[in-house]
């Protein structure tokens, strides 16, 4: 078996807890954070026992504390914790989860002295920068900036980049009296560096050498003018961990809406956005104000972004985020508020590599510069694991989500678990300095599965069906061999086998030239072998007893002069001197030869081929699971026909989805079927929920019931539904063509729709069709023109 791995280079991410309230703590934190390899986009986050009021007013938070550190911590795909050494260790470590934990003293001390335990350090990081922008004599200006400030201007230390004192020193006096270097006082009037946009590189650009930033999702790159008090520890922590989670932002303290600079600061951010939006018609640019600011500042907040406006002559608008963005919130959360955290990489490889009993190995790509000492790291760089695994058997995880580390190093067998670390979407593996080569099995879809619900408070258990799924996708010949059902003439040509029928050789033959209407008998030939190569029927000869005149079946290793009849037990001679009365036959083996056993089963088998041709690209990944059940915690049982979790690839970072079908043949959904999954939608919310049938349409009574089921779930905010509702019949099921499920949907698939979960909008265009409702796109976007209307009057 092949397997696609597609690789991103990564520096180890820190995130850091502070002591509430400290300046003095947050301070600290920042200035430690920018001595690391992307330490911009890391975390800095107070540590609570207990979140206070005053905290969760101020930030709108509605999760637990727990919930709070562990979404926090996931959704930032942090690697290392660091910690204020006055906090409680124990305390840290129950919010940790499994992560590694390091106290500011102790990563401080380390950095003097030269042998930082994690990650690629400012130390090493300025020396490659030399060697790469100062070699040589340079024909420009530029310079290489080491700031300092005054120490009462937080906000500038923020926002511009900041060494603590004993690293700054050591720093200093490692560069002073090179030509290219200077270190000047910086305040709010001296022409500053601009976070790597200027020609001269600072801290920012030391910190950023050779990474790129990218987004789940295209649209996740949200900019915003942030207005805050500079007093305010809460609103500088959350404008550091707003830029971190990406955002372009820009914060302006309400008492310094007169000052030149901060005006200038925000036309410049103004220009680089009508610069980046030239080709778009409508310009909105969004902004957040501090909970500590009182209404009556609301007006002034307004003539600013109005001046700011005229004096750039647009025709920007100005949305009032009127809360504040949730990165610490659920998934659907975060896709609403744009607040799912960028990524950091250096490069990005897509490799087939060739799995030996089960095991993968592969070398993990190089960092994109060498370091002069590299000391002995266990964590010197990560790469970021997405795996292409095009599993026709659908027994091995192609997609990964929502289990934690030592679920994964369990289930892949790893040689070294402390090199594996797993978020909720993520895999990363750290590479320790001098050993690069990868190693893992490759997970199994049933045991990636068990994990994947207990995590989620249900216990996994697969029954008989799913038992039998598994062996008749086996014998088809995998996911692929599903075009055996994908005609409605063959699905006739295998019910004529249920209830133990005997077809002989020429009344099959005579059927499926009927059904296929053909005389080929060539074809006739090959549609037989390959129902015996499938092992979906098998073939023998059809004797008549002589004692009872009853007909049986034997296969060819039964046949003797004599043999016993299967019906009375009697032995009788068979008709040699009456060849012709020794016909030759075929029944249908195991669910193929009972009464529709097997008739389920087609339905999920064609999802599965569904998804896999009109869904997963080869970039994306599959897991699934037929027949099987989930117990709650009150022991009730959640039936489903089928589980898959899906990444379609269709954009390089998409988040995996996990689609639940309830599947039908020909006979229509019941009530229950709808109870169902209404249930499972509330179990698992962002879910999406498949009805599928072979039927050419839904009749009146599920067209009800499932337009019910599509409002019940239209709630929440942002670009879909609480859970989307995916429709599927013989349209989609049985194309034409092998791929051509979507071809129905052409003309409305547009491209923007891959920045938006492509599954979840295909979902909202088969309710469109098939119920003949709109869209949630179309309901989001009639009911914001109408709030616009009413703001307007």
């Amino acid at each position: 078996m092949y397997i696609g791995i597609n690789q991103k280079v990564a520096p180890i991410k820190f995130g850091f807890l502070t002591r509430p309230n400290s300046k003095k703590s947050f301070e600290r934190a920042v200035g430690l954070s920018c001595t690391n390899w992307g330490g911009y986009y890391s975390p800095i986050i107070p540590l609570y026992k207990k979140l206070s009021l005053s905290y969760i007013k101020d930030f709108g938070i509605s999760v637990t504390t727990e919930e709070y550190y562990k979404n926090t911590f996931d959704n930032f795909n942090v690697d290392v914790i660091i910690y204020d050494d006055s906090l409680e260790q124990s305390l840290v470590n129950r919010i940790s989860g499994g992560r590694r934990i390091f106290s500011m003293n102790n990563l401080e001390d380390e950095l003097v002295r030269g042998f930082p335990t994690f990650g690629i350090d400012i130390f090493q990081l300025t020396n490659c920068l030399i060697q790469n922008e100062f070699k040589y004599s340079r024909n420009d200006s530029v310079k290489l900036i080491l700031p300092t400030y005054n120490k009462s201007d937080l906000l500038l230390k923020v926002r511009q980049g900041y060494l603590n004192e004993k690293i700054h020193s050591e720093l200093h006096s490692h560069l002073k009296g090179r030509p290219f270097y200077e270190s000047p006082r910086i305040t709010t009037k001296t022409k500053i560096v601009n976070n790597g946009e200027a020609s001269n590189i600072g801290l920012y650009g030391v910190s950023m050498f050779k990474l790129n930033v990218g987004y789940e999702q295209h649209w996740y790159n949200e900019s915003a003018i942030y207005f805050l008090r500079k007093d305010n520890l809460n609103d500088i922590q959350n404008f550091w961990n707003l830029r971190a989670v990406g955002w372009n932002i820009v914060p302006v303290p309400i008492d310094k809406l007169n000052e030149e600079h901060y005006q200038s600061l925000t036309d410049d951010f103004l220009e680089w956005f009508l610069r980046i939006k030239e080709n778009q018609t409508f310009l909105m640019v969004n902004y957040i104000v501090s909970h500590d600011i009182k209404k009556q500042d609301h007006e002034k907040i307004n003539e600013f972004l109005n001046d700011r406006a005229n004096k750039t002559r647009s025709k920007i608008r100005f949305g009032h985020f009127s809360w504040k963005p949730r990165y610490w919130e659920d998934r659907m959360t975060l896709d609403a508020d744009k607040t799912v955290c960028c990524f950091l990489y250096s490069s990005r490889n897509y490799d087939h590599h060739e799995t030996k009993d089960g095991q993968l190995q592969f070398d993990a790509d190089p960092l994109p510069f060498s370091l002069d000492d590299e000391g002995f790291k266990d964590n010197l760089y990560k790469i970021d694991i997405e795996m292409s695994i095009h599993d026709d058997s659908a027994i091995k995880a192609g997609a990964i989500s929502d289990i934690t580390t030592s679920d994964w190093n369990e289930i892949v067998e790893t040689f070294d678990s402390s090199k594996w670390h797993l978020t909720s979407n993520n895999v990363n593996y750290y590479i320790r300095s001098g050993d690069n080569r990868v190693r893992f099995k490759i997970p199994d879809a049933k045991d990636f599965f068990k994990s994947y619900f207990s995590r989620k408070g249900k216990t996994l258990m697969i029954g008989s069906n799913g038992k039998l799924a598994e062996e008749v996708l086996k014998n088809i010949g995998g996911i692929r061999g599903t075009y055996i059902f994908n005609k409605p003439e063959k699905l006739e040509i295998l019910s004529s086998f249920e209830n133990g029928k005997i077809i002989e050789h020429r009344s099959l033959s005579a059927n499926i030239k009927k059904n296929f209407k053909t005389k080929d008998n060539d074809y006739v030939e090959r549609m037989i072998q390959t129902l015996l190569n499938n092992k979906i029927i098998e073939f023998g000869t059809k004797l008549e007893c002589t004692i009872c005149e009853q007909k049986s079946f034997f296969l060819p290793n039964e046949l003797n002069l004599e043999v016993t009849c299967k019906e009375c037990r009697n032995s009788f001679s068979i008709p040699s001197a009456r060849p012709s009365n020794i016909k030759s036959a075929y029944r249908g083996i195991g669910p193929f030869s009972k009464n529709n056993k097997v008739g389920g089963l087609m339905t999920v088998f064609l999802c599965l081929q569904f998804y896999q041709s009109a869904l997963v690209r080869s970039f994306g990944g599959m897991s699934s699971l037929c027949g099987f059940e989930l117990m709650n915690k009150d022991s009730t049982l959640q039936e489903i026909d089928l589980g898959s979790l899906i990444k379609t690839g269709r954009d390089n970072n998409d988040s995996a989805e996990l689609l639940l079908a309830e599947c039908k043949t020909f006979i229509n959904f019941e009530l229950k079927d709808f109870q169902r999954m209404k249930s499972l939608g509330d179990s698992f919310p962002g879910s999406i929920l498949v009805f599928a049938t072979l039927n050419e349409s839904f009749n009146k009574f599920e067209k009800s019931e499932l337009r019910k089921l599509v409002e019940y779930f239209r709630t929440g905010h942002g670009h879909r539904p609480r859970n989307s509702i995916l429709l599927l019949t013989k349209s989609e099921l049985m194309p034409e063509d092998y791929d051509g499920g979507l071809d129905v949907y052409d003309a409305e698939i547009k491209p923007y729709h891959r920045y938006q979960g492509f599954v979840s909008s295909l979902s909202e265009m088969t309710v469109k069709h098939h119920l003949s409702i709109k869209t949630w796109g179309e309901i989001f976007e009639e009911k914001w023109v109408k709030e616009h209307q009413t703001e307007k009057k």
